[in-house]
């Protein structure tokens, strides 16, 4: 399983399920790179495949989820860690290669607008401060030699984490990733 790094303020509930979403597509997708970034608070579905702003006020998004995926242009303050792994597939280990800078830095949102994932692997936000929030998000964007891809899943917690919403992904989906990251065959 793949523990992700939290805050006092990061509920442990939440990032078990992260951990398991994450690491079940990691490891579906065939990445041998992940990246996983964590944002201070929760962020809706609209940041699937936002780009930027051009001119500072017309939002922009990627023409298609399934060929060039732009980088998210959170603001670096609410990048609380962006940590890198290296998967080692037989053991479905994650194996903390250290902290990088070069997904998300300060630059104009106008200037994110050309940026594109281009380097193989499976890029992962996931929200924080869900203890106050009582709701969680995971964004995965993959890229692989012949694809890209994109999804989102918003968790709240009703007594335990439930899936709410999920946009390119379907809910089944994401319960047979958590499975696959603990072993069990997916469906």
């Amino acid at each position: 399983m793949l523990d992700l790094e939290a805050t006092t303020n990061d509920d442990a509930g939440f990032l078990a399920v992260a951990g398991l979403l994450v690491g079940g597509g990691t490891i579906a997708d065939n990445a041998h790179r992940l990246t996983a970034i964590h944002i201070d608070h929760w962020f809706g579905d609209r940041w699937l495949g936002f780009r930027g702003k051009m001119l500072g006020i017309a939002g922009v998004g990627s023409w298609s989820l399934r060929r060039e995926l732009g980088v998210p242009p959170f603001h670096p303050h609410r990048v609380l860690s962006t940590r890198e792994y290296q998967v080692i597939p037989e053991s479905r280990r994650f194996e903390y290669r250290g902290e990088t800078n070069r997904v998300h830095g300060t630059r104009t949102s106008e200037s994110n607008l050309n940026r594109s994932l281009c380097v193989r692997g499976l890029y992962a936000w996931y929200s924080g401060d869900t203890i106050n929030t009582r709701t969680g998000a995971v964004m995965v964007y993959v890229v692989a030699p012949r694809y890209r891809f994109g999804w989102y899943a918003m968790f709240e917690n009703k007594a335990e984490w439930c899936l709410t919403k999920s946009v390119g992904i379907a809910p089944g989906r994401i319960a047979e990733l958590m499975k696959l990251a603990v072993g069990e065959p997916a469906a």
